[in-house]
């Protein structure tokens, strides 16, 4: 295992620091390529805690069962461990939980349970994902980094070989080169891209801005994929 890479993901890509809290989640859902040093996804976490207590971070495991399917709530024990003191009970008695676990929380739900957060002291500095299914799009995640300043950072379907890999980037310079790339599409006026076979597709970036996924998740309420890396911009609708 790459003891470097995990801990250039603590400290670099989520900036963590000694005496800080750090949630390391995953689900139970098996790796498509495991190996004898990390047989699945909790053995992952485990040894990203012993990382995080060398550094002399607060590491804590959240584990529960593989929802099936991206962009799923995570079941209400998760929101007990992560969330502050007290978050579930809260919902609960607001007639909210079941809604929020069931992705049919409304606006009003949100504000409200967003106002309670907003009061509350965070248990976790950040936290890292290391599921198969994304918990990047659900209310789960989005709470968090809205109305809490927790930072947090997901790799859905993260694999060990990645930690020899891609994770080992420099990512101060992926960063820079991100950010120039999302520069680039901002005074962009249009794009055209067109494929192996000939097919040309056109659309205008008129007004539109670049944004920059650098990687580096060191914010209060930062929220990011890992791994990073890109540059991206919405074409104007109507225009292809």
């Amino acid at each position: 295992m790459n003891n470097d890479a995990l801990a250039s993901t603590l400290t670099v890509n989520l900036g963590c620091q000694p005496g800080q809290r750090i949630a390391l989640l995953t689900d139970d859902a098996p790796f498509a390529s495991p190996d004898d040093e990390l047989p699945d996804r909790i053995a992952l976490a485990r040894a990203f805690e012993a990382v995080a207590e060398r550094l002399g971070m607060a590491a804590q495991v959240v584990t529960y069962p593989a929802t099936g399917q991206s962009g799923a709530e995570p079941p209400e024990s998760v929101f007990d461990a992560i969330y502050p003191e007290g978050f579930v009970p809260f919902a609960t008695g607001k007639n909210l939980m079941r809604a929020l676990l069931q992705k049919q929380l409304d606006d009003d739900g949100q504000a409200v349970l967003g106002a309670w957060l907003e009061t509350q002291t965070p248990r976790f500095d950040a936290m890292l994902v290391l599921s198969r299914f994304s918990l990047s799009h659900t209310r789960f995640r989005n709470l968090l980094t809205r109305y809490t300043p927790l930072r947090a950072a997901t790799m859905p379907g993260v694999e060990p070989f990645m930690f020899d890999g891609v994770m080992t980037a420099d990512w101060p310079a992926v960063a820079q080169r991100s950010i120039a790339v999302a520069r680039l599409l901002s005074r962009a006026s249009s794009a055209r891209i067109e494929s192996a076979g000939g097919r040309i597709l056109t659309c205008s970036l008129a007004g539109r801005t670049g944004l920059a996924d650098t990687g580096i998740i060191d914010q209060p309420g930062g929220f990011g994929n890992l791994p990073g890396g890109e540059a991206f911009i919405a074409p104007l609708e109507g225009t292809a």
